[in-house]
């Protein structure tokens, strides 16, 4: 089973800082997930909605796709990664990952099968999203900060 903590810390997101939240998987961001797939040139960010963000990760027996980063611009409407969530009563599953905008080099929306899928004990992943963690800093790498 993987582990995963969704963060609240302060982002800059290019008019300043602001909390957002942001789910870490295996004690990596899924920022850097996406940053190691893209060469580093991925612009996603925490999300900064943080209460409707934790609410639309809540599990349900119902499959659907869920919000997981937004754009670095913190601009709710612009780019985004997708998830498909799925769980029973078991487990939590976050898998299908889609990016609204990748690279420049690929412009239009992608699928990415090299991230995923991610199985998470429910009763743990429960827990970790009624207690966020709040940090001072985004949880990313340290190139990233």
């Amino acid at each position: 089973m993987n582990e995963i903590a969704f963060v609240i810390a302060p982002t800059e997101y290019g008019v300043g800082l602001a909390d957002g939240v942001e789910p870490v998987v295996d004690g990596i961001s899924v920022v850097d997930l996406f940053r190691h797939v893209d060469g580093r040139r991925a612009s996603y960010a925490s999300l900064r909605d943080i209460q409707a963000s934790l609410r639309s990760w809540t599990p349900t027996e119902e499959e659907r796709d869920i919000r997981v980063l937004g754009c670095g611009c913190g601009d709710p409407d612009c780019s985004s990664v997708l998830a498909r969530l799925v769980a029973d009563a078991e487990t939590v599953v976050w898998s299908t990952f889609w990016a609204s905008s990748p690279p420049s080099d690929r412009p239009e929306g992608r699928d990415y099968p090299e991230i995923g899928p991610f199985r998470f004990d429910r009763r743990a992943y429960e827990t970790a999203l009624a207690h966020p963690r709040r940090a001072t800093a985004a949880p990313r790498e340290p190139h990233d900060i």
